[in-house]
């Protein structure tokens, strides 16, 4: 048997008591450590098992009532003697083999304290060659550091002698380019001129075309340009640029709001059928909804408009954010139908149809279906916009600043030559890599009670006490707990006495037996049992997360084909991707597969097993196929917003 000696300081203490244990529960150890290179492993001892001899079988004590019986007695206390000498020898061999063992442990101990002065030479040598070679790079660098410093002096003067000659340079530049900036300012200036005159001759234009214009309108409408576009603004265009902006922010409206649902008191049992339709003509888009409710129940179904806005004392306008609701303009209810059979059925008005229907009142024939239609007809209301025109404002001449000037030349600027200061790099010192001391903890010495509890590969007897004359004896097991442990086991026989050393001393012949005297008992070891099986928490939560995944993943690709119009490139891009999610299946149904192959939840739970890591790399191969969909997802989506 090998094993490994740990060496961090933590672990020390319990490998000493680990092979205390391992000593005290084999009866003789051969051990030898074995050092590899400098990291000092360590072989563990080797056991052999040898046989001890036992004594023989406890002799059973005789019936015997009278001095007729002396014979029974006679052979009984042979059988006594002969027992008694053979738990002499059982306990010498016991003994001997104790010796044994605190001599072994004796020696590993001297081996292990040669081996851990080796180890701290070794550790001791490798620091003070460590020290040398720091010390001369030590040296080297200050060295290095007086050459650095003259270096940069020398350079630093060089640097500077350029930085001058570059000022000078640059100052006549700068003399030049402020020069030419007050000639390109004057220049831009004469530029500008042309330019506004050639605006002015646009300007002169306009303003005639808005002199006429006006003319015109004061003529037709007896307003200025000014109360014109006041007007226009206020009666026609400002409600058809409103109405834009209403479309866009407007949100959503759900059919489902657009009807009430007044539960009956009592319910009737029957069920009606409902349908109602919301068409917006001219624009192909409509909106259903179907359910059922009870024949007793009320509905009061009303038209969009009603969540609308209101532009007149029972008017309202529908602002309704779908595919044409940038227009200018507004829907409004163009008309509604109703189908039904119930002999209540209300119409009135509330910013559109409402229709309040239900069935509590019977039917109007036996054979009549209770059936509910409602069908709302939006129209679109656009609005128009018309032009405003200019007030004339009579141009400005703009004025003339003359000729324009002469660029003179600039100097090139000097580019200093400068010197790179390169340091010089450092030594570093190249030290040993240093293992730590390989230090083994000393094996404490048998405790020799202990040593003779440990051998529960022998037959060992425990010696019941003797009886009391005024009470009942004992059970067998029971008084094998009264001896001390560090007796050694013995045998006992009627009458004898139980010396310090253990050893029972034999009974003298008598003419008879008392029936108070206990016999011998023999203590049998129980056999521990085998540890049952388990099944891994681990093992079911990877399982079960790579079946939800799956999942996951076939519910979202059924409700988007649900959604997905009946374009044929969408079809096929839709097909690809059930493609590869059917793929998850295989994950899914391995991992439920192994979990019920290789796991029995009758037995106790533990975290992991052995078959832990195949369940987690089924798991990671679930969960890189989810990636792959999600990114084909967001690929689709994408397209579709584009489009």
């Amino acid at each position: 048997m090998k094993m490994n000696i740990v060496r961090n300081k933590r672990g020390k203490k319990a490998v000493a008591a680990l092979l205390a244990v391992m000593i005290m529960s084999a009866p003789v150890t051969n051990v030898s450590f074995a050092s590899e290179g400098e990291a000092g492993e360590a072989t563990a001892p080797t056991t052999t098992e040898q046989t001890v001899s036992t004594p023989a079988p406890a002799p059973v004590k005789p019936g015997a009532s009278s001095h007729k019986d002396n014979d029974k007695v006679h052979a009984y206390n042979a059988e006594v003697k002969e027992y008694n000498d053979s738990a002499a020898q059982y306990n010498k061999s016991v003994d001997e083999e104790y010796e044994a063992a605190v001599e072994e442990t004796n020696r590993q101990n001297a081996i292990i304290d040669q081996h851990n002065a080796d180890e701290q030479q070794r550790v001791n040598d490798a620091k003070e060659r460590n020290a040398q070679a720091q010390a001369a790079a030590d040296e080297a660098n200050r060295i290095i550091d007086e050459e650095n410093a003259k270096e940069k002096e020398s350079v630093d003067q060089h640097n500077k002698s350029e930085d001058e000659k570059a000022e000078a340079s640059k100052a006549a530049a700068e003399a030049a380019k402020k020069q030419n900036e007050e000639a390109e300012k004057h220049n831009a200036e004469v530029e500008k001129y042309k330019a506004d005159m050639d605006k002015y001759n646009e300007d002169l234009k306009q303003y005639n075309v808005d002199l006429a214009n006006a003319q015109k309108i004061q003529e037709r409408y007896g307003y200025t340009v000014e109360q014109y576009n006041n007007w226009i603004e206020r009666d026609y265009n400002g409600p058809a640029n409103k109405s834009v902006e209403k479309n866009a922010s407007a949100k959503e409206i759900k059919v489902s709001d657009t009807y009430i649902v007044t539960e009956a008191a009592e319910k009737s049992g029957v069920k009606v059928k409902v349908n109602i339709q919301h068409n917006f003509l001219d624009n192909n888009v409509s909106y259903t909804e179907e359910f059922e409710i009870d024949a007793n129940d009320i509905i009061k179904v009303m038209p969009m408009t009603k969540v609308g806005e209101s532009t007149a004392k029972g008017y309202a306008t529908l602002y309704y954010n779908m595919g044409e609701s940038y227009k200018m303009g507004y829907w409004m209810e163009a008309y509604s139908s109703v189908g039904s059979n119930a002999k209540y059925n209300e119409y009135g008005w509330d910013h559109g149809d409402t229709h309040e229907i239900s069935y509590k009142d019977g039917k109007n024939h036996a054979f009549d279906k209770e059936e509910i239609f409602v069908e709302y007809n939006y129209m679109w209301k656009p609005l128009k916009t018309y032009k405003l025109f200019n007030p004339p404002v009579e141009p400005t001449m703009p004025t003339n600043p003359g000729e324009a000037k002469a660029i003179v030349e600039v100097p090139e600027i000097y580019n200093p030559v400068y010197k790179t200061f390169v340091e010089k790099e450092y030594v570093k010192a190249e030290l040993e890599n240093i293992k730590e001391a390989d230090i083994w903890e000393k094996l404490p010495n048998p405790v020799k009670k202990a040593y003779i509890s440990l051998l529960d590969y022998m037959d060992l007897f425990d010696v019941p006490a003797a009886a009391d004359t005024k009470a009942p004896a004992e059970p067998a097991a029971s008084a094998a707990k009264t001896v001390p442990a560090e007796k050694k086991a013995s045998p006992a026989v009627a009458g004898a006495t139980i010396t310090e050393s253990g050893m029972p001393m034999a009974a003298a012949n008598t003419e008879a037996i008392s029936d108070n005297e206990v016999p011998m008992t023999i203590m049998d070891s129980e056999t521990p049992q085998a540890p049952a099986g388990a099944w891994a928490l681990i093992n079911l939560i990877s399982a079960l997360l790579t079946a939800l995944l799956s999942l996951i993943m076939m519910a979202r690709y059924f409700r988007a084909r649900r959604e997905e119009n009946e374009e044929t490139g969408e079809l096929e891009e839709r097909n690809r991707e059930g493609a590869l999610r059917l793929t998850s299946l295989i994950p899914a149904i391995g991992a439920i597969a192994a979990f019920i192959l290789t796991e029995n939840m009758a037995n106790p739970m533990v975290l992991t097993d052995r078959w832990t890591l195949m369940m987690v790399i089924i798991l990671a191969i679930q969960t890189g196929v989810a990636v792959l969909v999600g990114k084909k997802d967001s690929s689709n989506e994408e397209t579709l917003e584009n489009a």
